[in-house]
């Protein structure tokens, strides 16, 4: 191997050789997604040895200004950043293996990435949400009820399975999270495919102690579809529609927004607002940071504190009446 190699023929050694083998197949589609639909139509045909700041931070500006080369769209921020960090990783194994002297994708300056905000429920649409699940004929609707009781992404609801769930000690175990993923090979019939792996980092791997409350919903749920559950099996999933296979994420999405119609609930939410719905009831009642975030599967308290905490119209008041003494 040497220098004379392109940009393009080393990200494909790259991805072939190191990252398809040591990142989550989720983060390995999203690294071929940007090569092959980004980077490869525009730079991938100079030479590594001749990638430069310049170079790179020009290319960065022109994704800005006119996006992807097949529609023309602006890539946001997020996007932009996603790309230079596959971008600084693959050009740091150039370097240690010194096929280039610098790694200057450091040095590429991308505009800020701000949070998208994200709507919670508020405390009287929570109860309108509450009594419609109680009541509800929706076969996947306490996938819905769990997520809004425990914080569980939609992936680790539909990936939970029945041996991961103690209710003798009152526990989930989350080890696994179940998605539609791009697939990786190229001779597949198909585009896409339902992946069940483990979750989304290390800190997501957790245990969530169950309240009675929750303990009870999980009876009830048993007894409502007994004759589904007659025969089931430690390894089925708790929430499903066909035994052995995990429930379409669109189809719990779907059931999700048929479920908020019938509570009543006008203004758009989507189903991780259940998650952030979760986050936002647990500051309210005094819950620190600190154990909040571990609940959630959060890597550090400043992601939480930064993403899920939402200020209510509730807390804003309090604050306000103990300035006004």
């Amino acid at each position: 191997m040497n220098s004379n190699l392109t940009l393009n023929e080393w990200l494909d050694y790259w991805f072939q050789t190191y990252a398809k083998r040591t990142v989550k197949r989720s983060t390995a589609i999203s690294y071929l997604g940007y090569i092959t639909n980004h980077i490869s139509p525009i730079i991938g045909n100079i030479r590594l040895s001749e990638v430069d700041t310049t170079i790179l931070q020009e290319y960065f500006n022109y994704e800005m200004d006119y996006g992807n080369h097949k529609t023309g769209k602006k890539l946001s921020p997020k996007t932009l950043h996603n790309i230079k960090l596959m971008l600084h990783k693959s050009l740091k194994k150039a370097v240690e293996l010194e096929l280039i002297k610098r790694n200057y994708a450091e040095y590429v300056e991308l505009p800020k990435v701000s949070s998208p905000k994200i709507r919670v429920l508020s405390l009287s649409e929570q109860r309108k949400l509450r009594t419609t699940l109680k009541y509800s004929d929706e076969k996947l609707y306490f996938g819905v009820l769990l997520s809004l009781m425990t914080g569980m992404r939609l992936g680790e609801v539909i990936g939970l399975r029945w041996s991961d769930v103690d209710l003798i000690d009152n526990i989930i175990h989350i080890r696994r999270t179940a998605n539609r993923l791009n697939t990786l090979d190229e001779s597949s019939r198909t585009r896409t495919e339902i992946v069940v792996g483990t979750p989304k980092s290390e800190n997501s791997i957790r245990d969530i102690p169950i309240t009675t409350s929750i303990h009870n919903e999980f009876i009830k749920y048993k007894e409502k579809y007994k004759k589904r559950f007659l025969n089931a099996e430690m390894d089925d999933y708790v929430v499903m529609l066909r035994k052995g296979y995990p429930v379409e994420p669109k189809t719990m999405q779907d059931c999700f927004q048929r479920i908020i119609s019938e509570a009543g609930i006008e203004e758009h939410i989507t189903f991780h607002g259940l998650r952030h719905t979760f986050a936002t009831r647990a500051v309210e009642q005094g819950v620190d940071i600190k154990t909040l975030s571990v609940l959630l599967g959060h890597s550090d308290v400043s992601f939480t504190l930064s993403r899920y905490y939402h200020v209510s119209e509730k807390q804003k008041r309090k604050a306000m009446n103990l300035i006004g003494r």
